[in-house]
């Protein structure tokens, strides 16, 4: 397993909020926890033959729960991901990739 730490900006209508990514992969499937808007969810999803990302997750808000899923590219250090929560999308964009925790046995 290895795992990725991202700092992020999540753009929402209320403006931009930061937070971090992390991420566990492990061969195509991953695992991970946004930390964003005070509240830390996790995310589910798998890294697809052409190397983009599908995930699906939560935002929760201080009034609601917002399912979302995600597309997005890990490039390097960078990734960029589009959430999709009903009629609205999101964009999440990496500011600096933290640290690699490397390979977990």
């Amino acid at each position: 397993m290895t795992e990725y730490k991202y700092d992020v900006i999540l753009y929402a209508p209320i403006g931009e909020r930061s937070g971090q990514l992390l991420l566990r992969t492990e061969g195509r499937a991953v695992k991970g926890e946004l930390k964003i808007l005070r509240r830390s969810t996790e995310l589910t999803g798998i890294i697809c033959e052409d190397g983009s990302l599908e995930v699906e997750g939560e935002l929760v808000t201080l009034m609601k729960r917002i399912p979302y899923s995600a597309e997005g590219r890990i490039s390097g250090d960078d990734i960029q991901m589009t959430l999709y929560a009903g009629r609205r999308t999101y964009e999440l964009t990496s500011i600096n990739k933290t640290e690699k925790a490397g390979e977990k046995a």
